[in-house]
């Protein structure tokens, strides 16, 4: 299998999944590899997100073919969901996360082998409340459902890059809630580097939605658009309320107009 930028990737599965407290205690003594496939995979994920290189340590040594041809996959399909080409090398489907990816074999299939489907419905129903929390402009309960998703069914990409960015997006509105009291944050000095703040953590999140949106449905994906554009209205909103409170001069002026723009764009 070649892959390519446009490599038709099916489903979007993490290979490793999450090694819980007790099987750490277990696979110290017996399958350590495992464990720093894992921690492989989330270097992997660290360096997507944050757009860093990745500068793997050397004891991140994987000897398991199947568990690093894997991982190679893993790298080239978060490479093509930032657009960006990859090398022509060759993988072979020589496992169930490969022929999944790769629509070979389906989602249900895969589910069934390692007898995941009981908690995979679970976790869909947990990560639905979370989107309704967030249709509903409840974000800041919409993390929790999302986190359990992600527990009970570590191996779902879904969950993982939803809890990611749920974070940003909660980060941004207990900043702008702060605002909205306004008994702390009377200076306007204040509020500016406030919004600021707002502004850096939406940014981030607008970064990381953009690069995830294919792997969400369309109709979760809109629910997600949504939200941020009621909250760059908010966010204007309370700008122009400081604009008619404080006595600006000609520079506070120009930082409001500045700030209005920032969130309108």
């Amino acid at each position: 299998m070649v892959i390519k930028k446009n490599m038709n990737v099916v489903e979007y599965i993490r290979p490793i999944e999450k090694v819980s407290l007790l099987n750490k205690i277990l696979f110290k003594f017996s399958k350590q590899e495992v464990l720093q496939a894992y921690n492989l995979q989330r270097l992997l994920e660290k360096s997507f997100l944050t757009g860093k290189e990745l500068n793997i340590p050397n004891r991140f040594k994987i000897s398991d073919n199947e568990i690093q041809n894997d991982l190679v996959i893993y790298k080239g399909i978060l490479g093509t969901l930032k657009n960006l080409k990859t090398t022509k090398d060759n993988f072979a489907l020589n496992s169930n996360y490969a022929n999944t990816v790769f629509g070979v074999d389906t989602l249900s299939n895969f589910k069934k082998k390692f007898n995941y489907s009981n908690k995979f419905e679970r976790s869909k129903i947990l990560f639905n409340k979370s989107i309704k929390k967030i249709q509903l402009n409840q974000v800041e309960f919409a993390l929790k459902p999302a986190k359990k998703a992600l527990k009970k069914t570590s191996w779902y990409s879904l969950f993982y890059f939803h809890v990611e960015l749920v974070k940003l997006l909660e980060k941004s509105n207990e900043i702008f809630s702060l605002l909205e009291g306004t008994l702390v944050l009377t200076r306007f000095n204040k509020r500016v580097k406030f919004y600021g703040l707002i502004k850096d953590q939406l940014d981030k999140a607008h970064v990381l939605f953009k690069l995830i949106t294919p792997v969400y449905e369309t109709k979760d994906s809109e629910v997600i658009k949504k939200w941020f554009a009621n909250f760059n209205e908010s966010c204007v909103e309370s700008i122009k309320k400081d604009q008619e409170h404080f006595n600006l001069d000609d520079e506070d002026k120009e930082i409001i107009t500045n700030l209005i723009k920032s969130f309108s764009r």
